[in-house]
């Protein structure tokens, strides 16, 4: 999963041995999908305050913790610290090291207990043997962008493998099937081929000129992610600049909206995605939740059916065009942009948003609370706004982010670490960027006469959208340095 969207998926190596003992894996015959032998499992999905498809699950035969459902993650069983203490799993199990980034523990599970709408619809997985089927991992960034219980760990696409998984978001329910069955075959819906590479499942999409790509399917991703290499054979209809990451580590890349996106035999309209890496090319949850969606893992397949509330869920992530910040708790207004919905309707910097639509703001991160402020496009909203020691009442209509103006970096895709310059990773010949002489792998050393490891990742993204800007970029293997003023044309 890719870091861009700030997604919870990690993919860790697959050291990983587990052994299934249920009906699926003793059954030799196969026959249509029983309908009626789901085990049903209640779910929590409700963005944007709770983005992420969680179950209540039992580890060894404890107390059940929410774990979030990740088909991106090639892991079984992920483990936050404070939950592998709660359930005596810490042991003494030196740290190891990870894809050479991720400090983690092994550990060894027994079963896992998914708890079904009634006690005789759980649903139990065993894991047999002494080899490693969990670790232990910080996944702390994971409570900034989630609004509800903490998230004790992770349950991996090697977990559900054996077995068939249907995520029904409009009722809340997850169906897992454990009889071997016939691909399924349902009228009225689209069957799209999965490919398994490294314990994941991937599908394909198509360009216009007919290049098929694979990407992988992740339900633990917000968001949609293609490489930049697409963009010209996508044909977007508008691309803008977009930001995630935290103070120090930040990446800055292109967001397309495309009019349409072929997925398998599907041409599904007004999608947005982000430009990733290769390997960071996912299909999430901005497509995903938009379908009842089976998984037929063991016959390699994924049936998706228009789900009852398609319209509510295909519509664009809105924008309102002020950034919030959190101080002692409350939530304050960074910044306003000037014409844009929040300018407006006369939210001001250094306001406080008391409640949004009746929500209270109260104890939510700053990730939670801009993406409840932002919603969905063409909604309105109702602030609740201390200005001044006064509460007033403002009504806006949010708008998407390509509703906002161009910038010079559209087109780009950039990074920066911890105490280090602003690197290009890739940048599209026709962009401005690049007829303005940027080329990939500049690294940006100033902007504006800045320092760019002393902005704030936010006030990166904001800078970087001014209307003219003076750079001072250096190319590896250089000596020298060398300055650039862009200016957006009129």
């Amino acid at each position: 999963m890719r870091r861009a969207h700030h997604t919870a998926s990690i993919a860790l190596p697959g050291l990983l041995l587990f052994t299934l003992f249920s009906p699926a894996a003793q059954a030799q015959e196969t026959a249509p999908l029983d309908e009626t032998a789901g085990h049903h499992i209640p779910i929590t999905y409700a963005p944007p305050m709770q983005p992420y498809i969680l179950v209540q699950a039992s580890i060894n035969g404890k107390l059940p913790l929410p774990f979030l459902i990740d088909t991106g993650d090639s892991t079984p069983l992920i483990l936050a610290p404070w939950a592998a203490r709660l359930l005596d799993l810490e042991g003494n199990s030196a740290k190891i090291r990870l894809n050479g980034a991720i400090d983690a523990k092994a550990v060894t599970i027994r079963r896992v207990d998914l708890l079904g709408v009634t006690p005789g619809e759980s649903m139990r997985y065993d894991l047999q043997g002494s080899a490693v089927n969990a670790y232990v991992v910080d996944l702390s960034s994971m409570d900034e962008a989630y609004a509800g219980p903490r998230i004790a760990g992770v349950l991996g696409a090697p977990m559900l493998a054996p077995t068939t998984v249907r995520f029904d978001f409009a009722r809340r329910q997850m169906t897992i099937f454990t009889a071997p069955h016939d691909p399924i075959k349902l009228p009225g819906a689209w069957n799209l081929p999965l490919t398994l590479k490294d314990d994941r499942y991937y599908t394909a999409i198509t360009t216009t000129e007919g290049d098929t790509t694979e990407i992988l399917v992740d339900t633990g991703s917000f968001g949609t992610g293609l490489p930049m290499r697409l963009s010209a054979h996508l044909k977007p209809q508008a691309t803008r600049i977009a930001g995630t990451g935290q103070l120090d580590n930040i990446t800055l890349s292109s967001q397309w909206l495309l009019p349409n996106l072929k997925i398998g035999p599907l041409l599904e309209p007004n999608m947005t995605a982000t430009e990733a890496t290769e390997t960071g090319s996912e299909l999430g949850m901005d497509f995903l939740a938009r379908y009842r969606i089976t998984f037929d893992f063991p016959n390699k397949q994924m049936t998706l059916e228009r789900a009852a509330n398609y319209d509510q869920a295909a519509r664009l992530s809105g924008w309102t065009g002020a950034m919030v910040q959190i101080h002692s708790g409350r939530v304050m207004v960074r910044k306003v942009l000037p014409g844009s919905p929040a300018g407006l309707a006369g939210l001001r910097t250094n306001d406080e948003i008391l409640e949004v639509d009746d929500t209270k703001m109260t104890g939510l991160t700053a990730n939670v609370a801009q993406r409840l402020l932002d919603g969905a496009a063409g909604t309105t909203a109702t602030l609740s706004v201390r200005s001044l020691g006064d509460v007033r009442k403002l009504t806006l209509t949010r708008k998407t982010e390509f509703d906002r103006p161009a910038s010079l970096f559209d087109g780009v895709m950039l990074y920066r670490q911890l105490k280090q310059p602003l690197t290009l990773l890739d940048i599209a010949p026709d962009s401005l960027a690049a007829m303005a002489g940027l080329k990939r792998n500049d690294q940006i050393l100033e902007i504006q006469g800045i320092d760019v490891k002393r902005i704030i990742g936010p006030d990166l993204l904001e800078t970087l959208r001014s209307h003219t800007l003076t750079l001072q970029v250096r190319h590896p293997g250089e000596k020298a340095s060398r300055m650039l003023t862009l200016t957006l044309p009129d």
